[in-house]
């Protein structure tokens, strides 16, 4: 199991969203998320709740504060729509889904409910297109160096995700088939 944990960690370090990863951990000694985020992955408190258009969300438990209850992650896919047309380069939706969580043809924004995103790095994400909701506000007390992108929930989610491949399939035929009797 270890070897193929690491040839698949192998693979998604030459994705773009081994860049979003590398930039979210590069805060140093600001925040450090190795050992909560192994807690998150181990204790398997990260679940896929679905996909909605062209946003996957996912839902964790809270590791120090678990009576604020589960946090949701949000992953807007930018070119998720063109995938789901292009019926030449992805010719069925295995290809598709395949697409969404593997390809760096899929750029993609996030979002977390949990406070250390929203005061530490949803205005840092901003400045660098990689929030879903915007904010403005810099992050002068809770981060005035601006470092890091995501919180560690987000971070779990980065290098998860692939792992739903099938989720994302069956979601993926659902749009395809409402789409051919005219609901999207």
């Amino acid at each position: 199991m270890k070897l193929v944990l690491e040839n698949w960690r192998q693979f998604l370090n030459e994705l773009q969203r081994s860049e979003f990863v590398k930039i979210a951990s590069g805060d140093g000694d600001f925040i450090d998320h190795e050992y909560r985020k192994e807690h998150e992955v181990e204790n398997g408190t990260l679940k896929f709740t679905g996909l909605k258009g062209d946003t996957a969300s996912f839902s964790m438990e809270g590791f120090s504060k678990p009576q604020d209850g589960p946090y949701t992650i949000r992953i807007k896919f930018l070119n998720f729509y063109d995938i789901l047309d292009d019926d030449e380069t992805y010719p069925d939706v295995r290809q598709k889904a395949t697409a969404l969580v593997t390809s760096d043809a899929n750029d993609y924004k996030m979002d977390c409910t949990c406070k250390s995103f929203r005061y530490h790095y949803r205005y840092v994400a901003n400045l660098k297109n990689g929030s879903i909701d915007p904010e403005n506000r810099p992050a002068n007390i809770t981060n005035p160096g601006n470092r890091g992108i995501i919180c560690k929930h987000s971070r779990v989610v980065t290098e998860v995700f692939p792992f739903y491949h099938s989720s994302f399939i069956r979601h993926i035929k659902k749009m395809k088939e409402n789409q051919r009797g005219g609901i999207i």
